[in-house]
């Protein structure tokens, strides 16, 4: 008989393996310990990666009817293709955007949170609701090509001093809920940005 190996093959009554017995305890231990909190607020939820009931009832969740250009919501169907008076008036370079949220309430302080209060671990959550909210993206083109998601990168200097990328975080995760290829090294920043924090619509244009 073969020896079942370091933390292996060991089998419990009812085909549970020792291995996920101890896993089990494990978080069953680590909840215990360090219970999980709102992704946005901090205050106690009952799993991990989730809203609490005030959280989730602002948070400005988009979703349609909306502009097939924009994202931005309509207040009553237009048909799937109807595109909003902005996207006309000032037609983008892009084909389509599709976003979770507005930028505003606990969907801000998320933001804040994984970009400048190391947060790492909101990503996991934020790239799920991101693969939802552009499920449409994931699919191949005419082609038969598979979509490439491929993130922003940050200044050596400034990913030095945050220690990691908030786009190559999200932009992983979102990748693997498609299966789709990720090109986290596509793109290179090659000048110092300042911070886009504060700046109006025109010169964070500018400064990119």
């Amino acid at each position: 008989m073969r020896d079942a190996g370091f933390c292996g093959a060991g089998r419990l009554e009812g085909g549970a393996s020792i291995l996920q017995l101890v896993r089990r305890l494990g978080a069953a231990f680590t909840r215990l310990a360090i219970p999980p909190t709102c992704v946005a607020c901090d205050r106690l939820v009952a799993e991990d990666g989730a809203l609490c009931a005030d959280c989730w009832w602002k948070m400005p969740f988009l979703a349609p009817p909306w502009c097939a250009r924009l994202g931005l919501p309509f207040a009553y169907d237009l048909g799937a293709d109807a595109v909003s008076p902005l996207a006309i008036a000032k037609p983008p370079r892009f084909h389509r955007l599709r976003a979770v949220t507005a930028y505003e309430g606990p969907a801000r302080a998320m933001v804040s949170r994984l970009k400048y209060h190391d947060r790492p671990h909101l990503a996991a959550a934020m790239a799920r609701w991101m693969a939802r909210a552009g499920a449409e993206f994931a699919a191949s083109d005419d082609d038969g090509r598979p979509p490439l998601v491929v993130p922003v990168p940050l200044h050596p200097a400034r990913q030095w001093m945050r220690r990691y990328n908030q786009s190559s975080l999200l932009a992983t995760r979102v990748a693997a809920h498609w299966d789709v290829p990720v090109a986290l090294h596509a793109l290179v920043r090659r000048r110092a940005t300042r911070r886009q924090v504060g700046l109006d619509a025109s010169a964070r244009a500018r400064n990119v």
